[in-house]
């Protein structure tokens, strides 16, 4: 859903900008127009399953290759173990 139209004719007066909308710009968080935004987002969210595993040797073949592009020879098992929970839950999405 764009609300860009809807923000647009609430503060424009006249063809031109209202403080109103100008302070939208500049102080964006406190805004309920920013909140809106903000709403309409956290709609296409979901949760992290952060207990997603898998021990297919294919899956963990696919994590290695994209754990050492990701932080070359210096990550740590707990680093690799966070990157395959969130690419196992973003393939599974």
């Amino acid at each position: 859903m764009n609300i860009e139209p809807i923000r647009d004719s609430l503060y424009k007066t006249n063809g031109q900008n209202s403080s109103l909308h100008q302070n939208l710009r500049t102080n964006h968080e406190a805004s309920p127009i920013a909140k809106i935004e903000r709403a309409i987002n956290l709609d296409h969210s979901r949760p992290l399953d952060v207990h997603r595993w898998s021990d297919y040797r294919e899956a963990d073949d696919l994590i290695d290759l994209i754990f050492h592009q990701i932080t070359g020879a210096k990550g740590t098992k707990t680093e690799r173990k966070h990157i395959k929970v969130v690419i196992l839950d973003l393939h599974v999405a």
